[in-house]
């Protein structure tokens, strides 16, 4: 019993812990690309792609492993509501055995 209280009690905490870090790493990736965005050019040139790819890497790295921890916090509800069917399920599954006993 005293089990089942601290998994039930975790599971919020946990996701909104992936959420929290989720924000983070989202936020991170944004800052990064903008202080590793190049200033503006010379006059008469202008930048090559290549020096877009810190930052543009940083940016994309951020929102992918933002939304991972996004995703992770999601499965875990997702898992603690099979959870919760299941204990509701064998319950009533064992009460009716009870009755036909």
């Amino acid at each position: 019993m005293n089990n089942e209280g601290n998994s039930e009690s975790n599971i919020p905490r946990l996701r909104v812990l992936f959420y929290i870090m989720g924000v983070v790493q989202i936020v991170g990736g944004v800052v990064l690309c903008i202080k590793l965005w190049p200033g503006t050019a010379e006059s008469g040139y202008r930048w090559l792609f290549s020096v877009y790819t810190p930052a543009l890497t940083w940016l994309s790295a951020g929102i992918i492993f933002g939304l991972l921890f996004f995703a992770a916090g999601d499965v875990l509800t997702y898992l603690e509501n099979i959870r919760h069917y299941l204990h509701n399920l064998d319950d009533k599954t064992l009460y009716k055995s009870k009755d036909l006993d």
